[in-house]
């Protein structure tokens, strides 16, 4: 009976742990997104715009690596500045614009040493601390950013993460989509941050390149508030503190329910053994101490019947 108990509060824990997770799900990227606009233009809430080629915009449009001497982000943001693209907020290269507590500089610096974003050693707005290792990348926002929250992304995939990571803490132009112009009055607003983008213009072929390299690996995905399930990455992280919260809960909850029964457990199987043993030795403990004290509530046994039941115990 005790084991089944044990077991009972052992399963009670299971289901409510699975139930504080039902907002979050691990699926595979292909059946989140689709394709590479999928990808860009939900992973990351609307921080960038999938721009195919046959788009007149594919020609202003960024991307998010590059291996040659100079940024190719320079000259497209060159461009877009002389169409007139960009207000007088965003024309201006020289400030980083994306701030983020102490990780980014003010202004770009030159001659830095990025082993992992060497695009950017020239011209840069990270330091180097927060680009030092994929590993640190992994968990510089929050373990609720881990992007191996669901497995360990394979190798392919994970370079993807690190580019768009480098590209967003070191690239200049990266700050000329800032979501919240500075300019702008923004008192009373419990949504502004100087860290969020909004809709830069990303090359197809990145995107494209981004999903075929992680169409097989999980990632996780919530529900957004219609109860559908959203790739915004970002609409998972509020739901994270309350999971452990309750996964915590649920735990202490747990290991107190299994203490109690299992020394409630201990207390009767001692208690059975007394039972057992002062029966097998004649002194059963909840017996008369004595016959004489029957006497008491009725009849004395006859010296007839007593005799009787010793000839029994003997034949």
């Amino acid at each position: 009976m005790m084991s089944k108990m044990l077991a009972m509060v052992v399963a009670a824990v299971a289901v409510g742990a699975a139930q504080a997770e039902t907002d979050t799900e691990c699926k595979t990227f292909a059946d989140i997104y689709t394709n590479g606009e999928g990808l860009c233009n939900n992973l990351f809430g609307g921080a960038f715009e999938y721009i195919p080629k046959t788009d007149s915009r594919y020609n202003v449009s960024y991307t998010m690596w590059f291996f040659s001497n100079d940024n190719p982000n320079d000259a497209t943001t060159a461009n877009r500045l002389a169409l007139g693209l960009h207000d007088e907020d965003y024309s201006n290269t020289d400030v980083c614009h994306l701030q983020y507590d102490d990780y980014s500089h003010d202004v770009p610096q030159t001659d830095r040493q990025l082993p992992e974003c060497h695009p950017w050693n020239d011209n840069s707005c990270c330091t180097p601390d927060i680009v030092q290792s994929p590993e640190y990348m992994r968990e510089a926002y929050g373990a609720e950013f881990n992007w191996n929250r669901c497995q360990t992304l394979s190798q392919q995939c994970e370079r993807f993460f690190v580019q768009e990571y480098c590209f967003y803490e070191c690239d200049v132009n990266a700050g000329l989509f800032r979501k919240y112009a500075p300019h702008e009055d923004h008192t009373g607003n419990p949504d502004f941050n100087q860290w969020e983008m909004e809709k830069m213009p990303i090359q197809a072929d990145y995107c494209d390149s981004w999903f075929e390299a992680c169409q097989n690996d999980l990632f996780i995905t919530c529900k957004d508030d219609d109860g559908e399930v959203s790739g915004n990455w970002f609409s998972c992280p509020s739901l994270t503190p309350e999971v452990e919260e309750e996964k915590e809960k649920l735990s202490t909850g747990a290991i107190v329910a299994i203490v109690v029964l299992s020394v409630a457990a201990f207390l009767a199987a001692c208690w059975s053994c007394l039972l057992i043993r002062r029966e097998r030795m004649g002194k059963p403990v909840f017996a008369p101490e004595n016959f004489d004290k029957i006497g008491e509530n009725g009849p004395e046994p006859t010296p007839s019947s007593v005799n009787g039941d010793r000839n029994v115990g003997l034949a």
